[in-house]
């Protein structure tokens, strides 16, 4: 294949021409009918899928009228149809027509094409640009260039062009598919909602459509007309493994897990060895306590994928929820085996280290993971845990510290951190922070607990009945709340 830059000299030598206005004779009429003869014998050997015949007829056409732009322009195409190896001869013939006819719409919506095939998005604008130039009111011609922005990151273009297109063709359901798409890369749910509201209208029987406004109902958080169109989708591709997973991740996101492991199962049975199906049903299974299953349906993942280090480390969390420690800390050291610089995985196998007693341990894996991921919080925080377990209370203190710092709007850290300074003999800190948690979170039990021991230890008699009657209000009774001990827990927050 001739190399882009001298594609682009055949470009810039055919826009030249173009400005020069130069002509190349007059037609001759007897030639110019047998010529199209030609051609139509090639087209409809081409629809009929014998294209070496049609490419006979092509190369006849124009070689009884060589400046016949149509027979050059179907050489170049059935060129471009029998083989990928024969896409520089589909060039050179799209080329020499831009020298006869260098306002050719069409032959630069070939060009264009064949560009696209071959991954040469930027090249491709050009061809599609001049292409809708020089015939503006073509809807293929936007729809193409609009897929080709796309290609290129360019949605906003994109996005334009496809609606040009979708103007100039209104029937068209194509259009506003890919435009739905374009809408959804941009977070657009409302537009991508109204687009695919359109689409299903024009074409009801697409399952896709239907899949597609299922996403962007869910996405805008409403689950129940998210349902019906997955439900849809369904019943017109029940072989399609997607929507049952998609519908299943709605049942997941309500609560109703045994709903939600119907689906994850119906679409792991309709696509076996899909690593993210079989994820859904190990974690549906953990969050029904199921923890059999669910070790099981890793097991599987793993012998499926003996390399993924994710479901290593989710494997181990899952034993660690269960107090099997040693077997956690076995299964999160092969994930670090894997792929040594997830911080993630430090925090976790730090978390099992720390639950089996193995503290200094875990310190030195929490470090590990605070110097590759220097903002997370959580590394901070069961760090500080540590350092409390060790009676350091001053250094698990700044480590609190700095948990809440780097998440301020996280009532955990915040709730973390005002416990330790209580207990370190600070209770006007501690109860400050408490008080900017519950400006934001006023239901936030944990919070007002924490707050009615302050005030408890304070001798703030008064102030702690108002806590006590408050909490009581939110359905919590105060009165089970155990008097002194320290109750800062050890145990990782869920992931």
């Amino acid at each position: 294949m001739k190399s882009k830059i001298t594609r682009k000299i055949s470009l810039i030598i055919c826009l030249l021409l173009l400005c020069c206005n130069i002509s190349y004779g007059q037609e001759q009429p007897g030639k110019k009918t047998e010529a199209e003869s030609h051609l139509q014998a090639g087209i409809k050997l081409q629809e009929q899928g014998k294209f070496r015949d049609a490419e006979v007829e092509f190369k006849k056409s124009v070689e009884i009228d060589p400046s016949y732009v149509e027979g050059h322009i179907y050489l170049a195409n059935i060129h471009f149809l029998i083989s990928q190896q024969e896409i520089v001869s589909a060039v050179d013939i799209l080329e020499h027509v831009l020298t006869i006819d260098p306002d050719n719409a069409l032959a630069y919506h070939q060009l264009g094409l064949i560009y696209y095939s071959q991954g040469y998005f930027d090249d491709t604008l050009d061809f599609f640009y001049a292409a809708t130039k020089f015939d503006p009111n073509n809807p293929q011609f936007h729809f193409d260039l609009g897929m080709a922005y796309g290609k290129t990151n360019k949605v906003e273009l994109a996005i334009t062009e496809l609606n040009t297109a979708y103007e100039l063709a209104p029937k068209e359901h194509r259009i506003l598919g890919e435009l739905g798409l374009a809408y959804i890369s941009t977070g657009n749910y409302n537009k991508a909602l109204q687009t695919y509201q359109q689409a299903v209208s024009l074409a009801p029987d697409i399952p896709k459509y239907h899949g597609y406004l299922g996403f962007c109902y869910m996405s805008n958080n409403k689950p129940e007309q998210a349902m019906l169109e997955y439900q849809k989708a369904i019943k017109l591709d029940p072989n399609a493994p997607n929507y049952y997973n998609d519908l299943g991740f709605i049942y997941e996101k309500q609560g109703k897990y045994k709903y939600a492991l119907e689906q994850y199962l119906k679409a792991s049975d309709l696509s076996k060895n899909e690593i993210s199906y079989l994820r859904n049903i190990a974690i549906i299974y953990e969050k029904l306590k199921d923890y059999p299953k669910s070790e099981e349906t890793y097991l599987k993942i793993l012998k499926l994928f003996p390399k993924s280090s994710v479901d290593y480390d989710s494997l181990g969390y899952l034993y660690y929820t269960q107090n099997r420690f040693e077997e956690a800390i076995a299964q999160i050291k092969k994930a670090i085996e894997l792929n040594p610089d997830v911080a993630e995985y430090y925090i976790d196998l730090g978390g099992a280290l720390s639950q089996a007693d193995k503290i200094d341990e875990a310190m030195k894996v929490f470090q590990k993971a605070i110097e590759l991921k220097p903002d997370a919080p959580l590394a901070y925080n069961l760090m500080a845990k540590c350092y409390w377990k060790l009676s350091r209370r001053k250094d698990g203190l700044q480590y609190f510290k700095k948990a809440a710092e780097l998440t301020r709007d996280s009532s955990i850290y915040l709730i973390d951190y005002s416990e330790a300074l209580f207990y370190s003999e600070k209770p006007r800190e501690a109860e400050e922070i408490l008080l900017k948690v519950l400006g934001r979170e006023n239901n936030n039990i944990s919070a007002w607990c924490l707050l009615y021991n302050i005030y408890r230890f304070q001798e703030r008699t008064e102030e702690a009945e108002q806590v006590k009657k408050h909490v009581k209000e939110l359905g919590f009774d105060l009165d089970r709340v155990e008097k002194g001990g320290e109750k800062i827990n050890l145990m990782p927050k869920e992931k």
